[in-house]
């Protein structure tokens, strides 16, 4: 509480500048600090600043700031009035922004104490980098690491103004040596005071004040454990920063690969004339998008670029520094240069990925491949990794999973631009900038092969990613080890960029190991839940309230007999069913989903936490969960004989499986049983069991029929994307592998909870329609089945693409009696045609767009998953303000902060996609790896020096080279037929094919599986 015992305080009058500032008293009231009143003295000033909008306009913004001199130092010897100071050591460490900026894997891992982290700082590296704000708060948090923040800008000691013409980079740094020079007065002989910074000018300027100062590398190298701290640090660049500070270099260490004329890449052009190109309409910017097919290919999406979507860059030089998921500006080529012919060996890339064998690589990257053999070490050609028809060492081993309609070949991101048949056509350009780098640490393995002294290269798990440079002194150490390491800089001069290492994962091929970094490759939160977020929880022993319960429709006790039908296994059970007959004919339904909610408030920190992680991922042999184990497992899991509260949608249906009408209710059920599909299908099938559980699946199954038969008239697809079964025994060993198999149960839960979610999807949208979380599946694009239309018609087929009712029939005719698997292929090749269906905002696309192409549904969205899907539980707050159950939250009704929360969804959806079947890749590796088979295999993609076969059995996708290095390629591609032909052999897309499985461990650091065409006899290749 504060009373004002002076004059008035600012009022913010225009009078007021940025030099000028009112003084005036208050008494404070510091019962939360030492539990007495203490007289403060309180500056008012103005900090006047300018802003750039979104839109380009630039805006003048002014804020009031209160100085005064009671602020908590963190010192003991400085805060008699504060109670627990973090700083405890007799030295401490003041750093400027750089240091967290740049060397944020030593501030976290160094172990270093008694750090002053200051406003200034704080808020600079907010400013520039929120991952690295992030990161640099949560290491504030650890009380154990006594990192103080010091609010320098408010204490009326260390507020320095912005002098006439002075840069605000500069008054930062200004600011940042004065409240290290008060802290050093302050303190005086009583503990040392030193400054960490790595920029020369500002450590000129401290050593002239008279502070103890030093750069980053020199401070670690007076440390007793330096060799291993320094391999922590980023080798700083050694150009002039974008504010004129230059930067000091630990060593000067450097890469040694270059061009003989020394530059081995094009400048990027400044920001001024990227901005310049962009308003003309020269230039045109996008994220830039690596193949997983081919790492030396991508493309860049645009807005800009009348008639097209994206541009095409084509060779690491055009790509120019730029790595996968970076911000860049691309300049087009002149259109005779657009597109290219195929036809065109990858050269020494399909050579060495050749030697090194075929994908299907040991986990880790998002494609499940191993080492990107994507350049030649002692190579300095920069032209074409490769031709466009070319399958190179990138690609991709992609195994893959279970996925919804539309999500497999787009979630995969593999929908490998095939150049512009012949005559060009799609727009080819060069990165001349990048706007906004995509940098984190990668999971890489160290290659032993390629020191230069004490440089190394380390080859990323992720194919698309470029090898990285670093310097180390722990090489011995780091042989065959799965490491972070991070990306700091990338010069012109440098064939590839330099990064630092920061932490090793464990060896490779440990399962464990590979496990983290196929977590870590895809971002998934792998950290315990804060102490914070299991506050959120109730105390052990929470029941239901009886209040609660008599709020809610009860259906225990002859209610409704509920059971639950999942995998067996499954702990975190979040749906279950009931079906009775009504006494006039038609029959009551229920859908009813774990009550997250009520545990889960909006805005809370299990909230926040739950919408950050987005969704739930599954590995072979773990779960990463979304919400804490015991909310999931325990008080929101619907297990059989509990009572557990739940979100139900009741219908009425007639014999027709026709919706008569419906209800959505808050509820309290009591599962009578918790089923397996095995079990729910044994009950199906045996004619002997008439109890009224049975009888009841019965009716379920039953009406499911109809409501699928009704889905599949409307146009429903009916797709396929193979998915992997592990069978792993008590000590962890793989006994084996092979495809799940769908049961009729399966589909008997699919219709209903895509029932529940369409009828949920229809009411939020009628009650919100601006704010309702959907989900769309956009119809294919133009184009999208060309290449698949093309290698049916070989075998008589082709595709009605005019409408999802069309393509429903004309899968259906593709059948070869001779060749069950032939439909099924089909199907999982039409899949990957599609897009990917993503979450959406009702209120920022016409209702036209709602459409789920793959259910033939105008509208949908998910309802049914609240435990691992956080878009469920958006829809679950939605649907309780319908029914007046608590209102809905102002986030919730912001379509600008859903649109940023769905932007977020869908990509934690997709990087979970990935994880899992990385998982699956690195399963699949281990299981063979003592293993060597032979296996039927379909060709699925024709390129001029190699095929991709899928191995129904096992799910095994993977490339075939049809040439070994350094020989000729027997076989002529025919590109618009898709076709290799040699004497005595063809190979189409949809042949059959005998494979040989294998582990190829020619580099013991990054084993690979290997695939082999035995039958049949390539010509120049011999059986064993």
């Amino acid at each position: 509480h504060y009373q004002q015992q002076g004059k008035s305080g600012c009022t913010g009058c225009s009078s007021c500048s940025v030099e000028q500032s009112h003084s005036f008293s208050f008494t404070v009231a510091e019962t939360f600090l030492v539990g007495r009143e203490m007289s403060v003295s309180l500056s008012c000033v103005q900090r006047v600043f300018v802003k750039r909008t979104r839109r380009g306009q630039i805006k003048t913004h002014v804020r009031q700031q209160y100085l005064r001199d009671d602020l908590p130092t963190g010192s003991p010897y400085l805060d008699e009035h504060h109670l627990e100071p973090r700083l405890q050591g007799e030295r401490y460490i003041v750093i400027d922004a750089n240091v967290p900026l740049h060397q944020m894997d030593f501030l976290e891992r160094s172990g270093i104490r008694d750090v002053i982290i200051l406003q200034t700082v704080l808020e600079e590296v907010k400013h520039n980098k929120i991952s690295i704000h992030k990161r640099l708060r949560t290491l504030v948090s650890d009380d154990s690491r006594r990192f103080h923040v010091f609010c320098n800008e408010s204490h009326r000691e260390t507020f320095v103004q912005r002098k006439p013409g002075e840069s605000q980079n500069d008054r930062n740094d200004r600011a940042i040596r004065a409240a290290a020079s008060w802290y050093q007065t302050q303190l005086g002989d009583s503990v040392e005071v030193l400054l960490l910074t790595n920029d020369r000018e500002n450590l000129r300027l401290a050593e002239a004040d008279g502070l103890r100062a030093q750069t980053v590398h020199a401070f670690v190298a007076s440390l007793p454990n330096a060799a291993e701290v320094q391999d922590l640090l980023a080798p700083v660049h050694g150009a002039a920063d974008a504010d004129g500070a230059d930067d000091l270099s630990a060593d000067g260490a450097r890469s040694k690969r270059k061009r003989k004329d020394g530059q081995h890449y094009p400048p990027h052009l400044n920001m001024s004339e990227l901005t310049a190109g962009l308003q003309s309409g020269e230039f045109h910017q996008g994220k830039l998008r690596v193949s997983r097919y081919n790492p030396s290919r991508g493309s860049v999406g645009v807005r800009t670029l009348e008639g097209h979507s994206e541009v095409l860059v084509r060779g690491r030089l055009p790509m120019n520094r730029a790595i996968e998921g970076d911000t860049v500006v691309v300049k087009l080529l002149p259109r005779e240069q657009w597109g290219s012919a195929e036809g065109k060996l990858a050269g020494r890339n399909a050579s060495r990925a050749a030697k090194s064998g075929a994908q299907g690589g040991q986990g880790g990257g998002a494609d499940g491949t191993g080492a990107a053999a994507a350049d030649d070490d002692d190579d300095d050609e920069d032209d074409d990794d490769g031709g466009d028809g070319a399958l190179q060492a990138g690609e991709t081993g992609g195994h893959v999973v279970l996925a919804e309609f539309g999500e497999s070949e787009a979630v995969h991101g593999e929908r490998l631009s095939r150049g512009d048949g012949g005559g060009g056509g799609r727009p080819c350009g060069v990165v001349v900038g990048v706007v906004r780098r995509a940098w984190r640490p990668y999971v890489c393995v160290l290659d032993p092969e390629s020191a230069i002294g004490q440089q190394y290269l380390t080859e990323p798990l992720d194919a698309r990613i470029p090898r990285i440079n670093i310097s180390t002194r722990q090489a011995e150490h780091f042989r065959n080890k799965l490491l972070l390491i991070s990306v700091d800089f990338w010069e012109p001069q440098h064939r590839y960029p330099t990064g630092h290492y920061v932490r090793t994962l464990g060896d490779v091929g440990d399962r464990g190991a590979e496990s983290e970094a196929i977590l870590h490759e895809h971002e998934v939160n792998t950290a315990p839940f804060s102490p914070q977020v299991q506050a959120c929880l109730p105390e052990k022993g929470w029941q239901i309230p009886e209040e609660e319960i008599a709020k809610r429709l009860d259906l225990r006790n002859g209610g409704a007999l509920v059971c639950s039908v999942d995998p067996p296994g499954c702990v975190d059970i979040d749906d279950a069913l009931h079906a009775k007959l009504l006494p006039n004919g038609n029959f009551e339904v229920g859908v009813h989903i774990a009550d997250v909610g009520h545990f889960i408030k909006a805005g809370s920190a299990i909230d926040a936490e739950a919408a950050e992680r987005g969704t739930t991922v599954y590995l072979v042999d773990r779960r990463i969960d979304m919400v804490p184990k015991r909310l999931g497992e325990d008080l929101c899991s619907l297990h059989q004989k509990v009572d557990r509260l739940a979100f139900s949608v009741i219908w009425e249906l007639d014999a027709d499986a026709k919706v008569v009408s419906t209800k959505f209710v808050k509820s309290v059920i009591c599962s009578e049983a918790a089923l397996s599909y095995a079990e729910a299908q044994a009950r199906l099938d045996d004619a002997r069991l008439d109890d009224e559980l049975t009888r009841s699946l019965r009716i379920l199954n039953s009406l499911a029929k109809k409501l699928k038969a009704a889905r599949n008239a409307a146009g429903a697809l009916t797709l396929r994307s193979p998915e992997v079964r592990f069978k792993i025994d008590e000590s962890a060993e793989i006994t084996e592998v092979g495809m799940y198999e769908l049961k009729e149960a399966n589909s008997m839960v699919e219709e209903f909870m895509l029932l529940a979610n369409i009828s949920v999807a229809a009411e939020i949208t009628r009650a919100f329609p601006l704010c309702a979380m959907l989900r769309r599946h956009p119809p294919p694009l133009p184009g999208a089945f060309d290449t698949l239309q093309r290698s049916l018609s070989h075998h008589g087929f082709s595709l009605d693409t005019s409408s999802s009712l069309a393509l429903s029939a004309s899968l259906d005719a593709c059948v070869k009696p001779e060749d069950p698997y032939f439909n099924e292929l089909t199907r999982i090749l039409t899949t990957r045609s599609m897009q990917q269906a993503r979450y959406f905002c009702s209120g920022t696309l016409s209702p036209s767009e709602y459409l789920h192409y793959g259910l033939a549904s105008p509208i949908y969205t998910h309802f049914t998953s609240p435990i691992r899907r956080y878009a469920d539980q958006v829809v679950h707050r939605l649907l309780a303000a319908i029914i007046h159950w608590e209102p809905v939250s102002s986030a919730t009704l912001d379509a600008a902060a859903m649109t940023d929360l769905t932007d977020n969804l869908n990509l934690r959806h997709t990087m979970g996609q990935y994880a899992g079947r990385a998982s699956i890749g690195l399963h699949t590796l281990i299981y063979f790896r003592n293993r060597q088979v032979e296996e039927d295999a379909y060709v699925i993609k024709v390129r001029d020096n190699g095929v991709v076969v899928l191995v129904p059995r096992y799910g095994v996708e993977s490339i075939v080279y049809v040439c070994d290095s350094g020989e000729a390629n027997p076989f002529t591609f025919d590109e618009k037929n898709e076709t290799l032909r040699a004497p005595g052999c063809v190979l189409r897309t949809f042949d059959k094919v005998r494979v040989a499985i294998s582990v190829d461990s020619t580099k013991p650091h990054r084993p690979k599986l290997e695939l082999a065409i035995v039958r049949p006899l390539l010509p120049g290749r011999r059986v064993a």
